[in-house]
């Protein structure tokens, strides 16, 4: 859905879009005349000593040791393995849970951004259209919040899916505590993929804000 031409900047309606992102990637290497992979590596993976998260870049392979991925395709029964990375433009990264937990304590906990941006990016629309997130959901800049009985400002989160690798992290608005979830069996299209996704965010919730 376009936004409407007669007043841009007040627009109000939310859709989730990587185009958003690659744009973001071209306006940090205009501006700083690197790529984006250097300004993610100095700015946040070297300061935070994130020692098992790289920028995937145009490499084809995840670097073991590494799980196993499994993908089962509509109307097919067996799972393939699909463990070979899919390379995305928007300069994708490959960590691990505890790396994403760093991550997400650091950013919540205004390590990351001084308190005007990281208030900026918590600024924040419905995001109702979108099918993965959860009731009552609010998008920011490239941050969910939803309500979470037990944690009376709820919790903010992010995850993302590549075939046979569905991420999904989280942690609560003062960074205090934080949580990294992945699995390695995905199965588009199916309820049974509903189904985990429902359990998936439910854990999140439940070991953040003691939930169930």
């Amino acid at each position: 859905m376009a936004p409407d031409p007669s007043d841009p900047e007040g627009e109000t309606r939310w859709g989730y879009s990587n185009t958003n992102y690659l744009l973001a990637e071209m306006i940090i290497e205009k501006i700083t005349g690197r790529s984006l992979a250097e300004e993610i590596d100095d700015r946040i993976i070297a300061p935070l000593g994130l020692r098992h998260t790289i920028v995937a870049g145009s490499s084809a392979y995840v670097p073991r040791p590494r799980a196993t991925a499994y993908t089962q395709f509509p109307a097919h029964k067996k799972l393939t393995d699909t463990s070979v990375f899919v390379p995305m433009p928007d300069a994708p990264l490959i960590s691990t849970t505890t790396d994403v937990n760093t991550f997400f304590r650091a950013l919540l906990g205004g390590r990351l951004l001084r308190p005007a941006q990281l208030a900026r990016m918590k600024e924040t629309v419905e995001a109702k259209d979108k099918w993965d997130v959860e009731p009552g959901a609010r998008y920011g800049l490239g941050i969910y919040w939803r309500p979470v009985d037990g944690c009376d400002d709820g919790i903010w989160y992010h995850g993302g899916t590549m075939p046979g690798f569905i991420s999904e992290a989280g942690a609560t608005p003062d960074g205090r505590r934080a949580v990294a979830t992945s699995t390695t069996t995905w199965r588009p299209g199916q309820e049974q993929q509903d189904r985990q996704d429902r359990a998936t965010a439910q854990l999140v919730g439940h070991a953040l804000c003691g939930t169930k």
